[in-house]
């Protein structure tokens, strides 16, 4: 009896360690023998520019170049690798994301495991076998080609450090990596910033991730920076072909909202995620720190305006916090959603060069737009779970008390 007790732990583990390797495995395939999307084609333009006019020129000819001064460095390294091993430059684009998705498993399993009996969820480590083998990050780690997944890694990484482990310092570092892949993770700072409990806190955590942007921006930033930041954060992403902006450039091309959505809509999604941290954070029992990120990310997902289809590894963590059925939900329909995008513009299967420039305006076909809405609706239905379950947290359980009888007598 004791012993079946303590074999199912640990079965589930090795059950999660099999997946993630297995996955590993898979997407390593992925990466030696395809090309990606056309996205890789626009870091070898990237790298070939940069070797040409320098780092800075990147910026200044290719306007929609909107990666952090790190990726700079990053791609130089990347490069050099591919010379000195003779493996292709693709294959080490994608090594990072690959590599992230695993540390993102074990990183969230220790967060699982760290969470107040109140706010656990039934069949974690399910939801978490879920995430070690998603399709969605098989296809955008192993193939697509961008930064995505090892930019979620180190936000992740960041929680886990600050409520998992209470590193404020270290957890700054990670957080300051996560900015030098992409700056997504800026709609992480407001709940971020009032979750920590002290300004010596806050303190310690935002000058460690602005030392390491500073040091990972170097020499760049120095020398031109009004180019780099307009390029870094004026990107605006592709409008109309997610959730709210499908359906109002769609239904109603011509009108003022949709007008207004497409110009105005990533700072209302901003601002959102602002009036959620805030409404998580001045609760008296709050939420832990994984469960509110989980909660922005859904929330700035569903509402952006702008969208590319590698966007989903952003809520892939997140989500395993909020149980199996959340977690089946969003990985079944963003899994299919990827799946069927980029065998379209593959031209079939089995995948190698996917070049959706051959199908712009249009991204995708109609059944895939189907698709694409499927997975919106899931995100918005995960996102309602998460509201209730944050602001309606469930009782602290109490603990038993064994009745102790009267003494004799009494």
């Amino acid at each position: 009896m004791d012993e079946r007790r303590h074999s199912r732990p640990l079965g589930g583990w090795l059950a999660v360690v099999a997946l993630a390797a297995a996955s590993l495995a898979v997407k390593l395939w992925l990466a030696l023998h395809t090309f990606g999307t056309n996205d890789v084609v626009y870091w070898q333009e990237f790298l070939a520019t940069m070797r040409e006019v320098g780092g800075t020129g990147v910026y200044r000819q290719i306007d929609w170049f909107n990666h952090p001064p790190f990726m700079l460095h990053a791609l130089d390294a990347m490069d050099q690798l591919a010379h000195a091993t003779g493996l292709p430059f693709p294959f080490w684009l994608r090594l990072p994301a690959i590599l992230a998705d695993a540390a993102t498993v074990a990183a969230v399993a220790g967060l699982i495991t760290r969470l107040p009996p109140e706010w656990r969820v039934d069949r974690p480590r399910a939801a978490l076998a879920i995430l070690a083998a998603a399709p969605v990050l098989m296809a955008v780690s192993g193939f697509h080609g961008n930064t995505d997944p090892a930019m979620i890694f180190f936000v992740v990484l960041a929680v886990y450090l600050l409520d998992g482990l209470g590193m404020p310092l270290l957890a700054g570092l990670a957080f300051g990596m996560a900015l030098n892949v992409k700056v997504v993770p800026l709609i992480f700072v407001p709940t971020l910033f009032l979750y920590l409990p002290s300004m010596w806190r806050r303190l310690q955590f935002f000058a460690a991730a602005g030392t390491v942007i500073l040091a990972g921006s170097l020499p760049y930033v120095r020398e031109d920076p009004q180019v780099i930041a307009r390029n870094v954060l004026g990107y605006g992403s592709f409008y109309g072909y997610w959730g709210l902006a499908r359906i109002l450039s769609t239904t109603a091309p011509n009108s003022w909202l949709n007008q207004a959505f497409e110009s105005k809509g990533r700072v209302l999604a901003l601002a959102l995620v602002a009036l959620a941290g805030l409404a998580m954070n001045v609760r008296a029992r709050r939420a832990p720190l994984f469960l509110q990120c989980g909660l922005v990310a859904f929330l700035f997902l569903a509402i952006s305006p702008g969208f590319g289809i590698q966007y989903l590894a952003w809520l892939a963590p997140w989500v395993v916090g909020y149980g199996l059925h959340a977690a089946l939900a969003y990985h079944a329909t963003a899994g299919l959603f990827a799946l069927e995008v980029y065998t379209y513009w593959s031209k079939g299967f089995p995948w190698y060069f996917a070049d959706a420039r051959e199908f712009v305006p249009e991204w995708w076909s109609p059944p895939i737009v189907a698709a694409e809405l499927l997975c919106w609706a899931a995100v918005v239905g995960i996102l309602c779970v998460m509201v209730g379950r944050v602001m309606l947290p469930r009782p602290a359980p109490r603990l038993s008390v064994q009745a102790v009888p009267a003494p004799a007598g009494s």
